[in-house]
């Protein structure tokens, strides 16, 4: 389970919080003495679970929407603290998913906008029903968060280890940084998207993408990050294009604030290419045309429609598992994906690009019906970074949102490949198999339906 990153918390506690174990919480009671680990404004330390009273619950939304309004941070139940206010002894809980189920329930009902939080139990004992709870609540870009009482809204903030509420300029305040927020996060994708393709190959086409989540993370530009991105990076490797996002032994490279993947060492990037940043940003890029033509007078470059959504599916996966798992980012995320390259000065293809198959419906491999494309194509959108990063459905139905303005474009009304339930339709796929390699394999619902045909039409 990935949690959000919290560097500070990470410093006093000896672990990230989704490595937090039952040695890391008895040492930070034991050392209560000597180097005492006191709650603060993004650690709260709580003896018991929320009671299941009117006044617990309001307690628990009040505690959520307070560290989402404020820097962020975790609670743990099952650890209580002593009179100065830190780690003073383990009081295991009981551990449950009923319990998990109803925190969330609590958080729902309770606290609007409703923010992203985590939950991971860690067994403490030799009873494995037993022990402590972390509550992890990322800091939130949709803040200020209230929390319902009866017919009022309260606005609460951390202050130290305890909450207050916010005085009414600063709720008025807060609203206008959450507006603030939103401009900054698109300022900052189209940054992200200008500096990376700037370095991409003017010569090929590439699909690009751009993520920027709403909540930022934390990963740390070191050598040794540097040295796990290696191995991080086979995960998305693959010989030819449409088995992974990237090339076999991708080279890891250093710039200001993110760490880069590339296929080869060179002036030009061609290929593949990724920048991977310490907050969670990303942006990735893989040459996609299919094939050059017999001349450079050739008519057109015809780009597989098959590749297209390989690629995307690809590109998601990457940037939303360094997102999540690298820099620990959560929430929302400003999503842009380009199809362009190739292109002379006045920003025209050159040749156009035609949208073709491998497969033959007793017409030749370009669509017919379809039209040529003279000029970038450009989607925006917003998602959910964890829904992407662990459920196959979503990141199906996300990579055909993305493309759905790219196949149009080329005058297709939808994605072939993918039906509106985000399985996928095997008559589209070369010799009606959907592949096997890297990509292939998302495991997801697969259908004989072609398009205009059933529910996922």
């Amino acid at each position: 389970m990935s949690l959000p990153r919290f560097p500070r918390l990470e410093e006093v506690l000896g672990a990230r919080l989704d490595a937090l174990d039952e040695n890391h919480l008895r040492s930070i009671v034991e050392r209560a003495d000597t180097n005492p680990v006191h709650e603060d404004a993004d650690l709260d330390f709580k003896r018991e679970l929320y009671a299941n009273s009117d006044d617990g619950k309001r307690s628990l939304a009040a505690d959520v929407a307070a560290m989402a309004n404020t820097r962020g941070g975790a609670i743990l139940m099952g650890v209580d603290e002593n009179a100065s206010g830190a780690a003073g002894s383990l009081t295991p809980v009981e551990l449950s998913d009923a319990e998990v189920r109803r925190i969330h329930q609590v958080v729902a009902g309770l606290v609007a906008p409703l923010p992203p939080i985590h939950l991971r139990p860690v067994r403490v004992g030799n009873d494995p029903a037993r022990g402590a709870l972390i509550l992890a609540v990322p800091a939130s870009s949709w803040a200020p968060h209230a929390i319902r009482v009866n017919d009022a809204l309260r606005y609460y903030r951390r202050d130290g280890a305890r909450n207050r509420l916010l005085a009414e300029n600063e709720v008025a305040i807060a609203y206008r940084d959450r507006a603030r927020a939103a401009e900054a996060q698109l300022d900052r994708l189209g940054r992200v998207d200008e500096e990376g393709r700037a370095v991409l190959d003017p010569d090929g086409v590439w699909l690009t993408l751009s993520m920027v989540p709403n909540v930022a993370g934390s990963m740390p530009i070191q050598h040794r990050t540097r040295v796990g991105l290696e191995d991080w990076a086979r995960r998305f490797s693959g010989g030819h294009v449409g088995d992974g996002p990237l090339d076999r032994h991708a080279v890891v490279g250093v710039a200001v604030r993110r760490l880069t993947l590339r296929s080869r060492h060179g002036a030009i990037v061609q290929r593949a290419y990724a920048e991977l940043y310490d907050d969670g940003s990303g942006f990735a890029a893989r040459e996609i045309f299919r094939r050059l033509g017999p001349s450079p007078e050739m008519e057109r470059r015809l780009i597989a429609d098959e590749t297209l959504v390989l690629t995307m599916s690809g590109l998601l996966t990457m940037l939303s598992d360094h997102a999540l798992r690298n820099a620990g980012a959560s929430g929302d995320c400003a999503v842009r994906s380009s199809l362009h390259g190739n292109q002379q000065t006045r920003g025209q293809f050159a040749p156009p690009l035609a949208l073709g198959h491998y497969r033959h419906f007793g017409t030749p491999d370009e669509w017919s019906d379809t039209r040529h494309i003279m000029s970038l194509v450009q989607s925006d959108r917003t998602m959910n970074v964890e829904a992407i990063a662990t459920n196959n459905i979503e990141r199906m139905l996300a990579t055909r949102e993305l493309l759905s303005e790219h196949f149009q474009a080329f005058g297709l009304a939808e994605v072939p490949q993918i039906d509106a339930l985000g399985r996928l339709r095997r008559p589209y796929w070369e010799n009606g198999t959907v592949p096997t390699g890297w990509n292939g394999r998302v495991g997801v619902s697969e259908t004989n339906e072609r398009l205009g045909e059933g529910d996922g039409a």
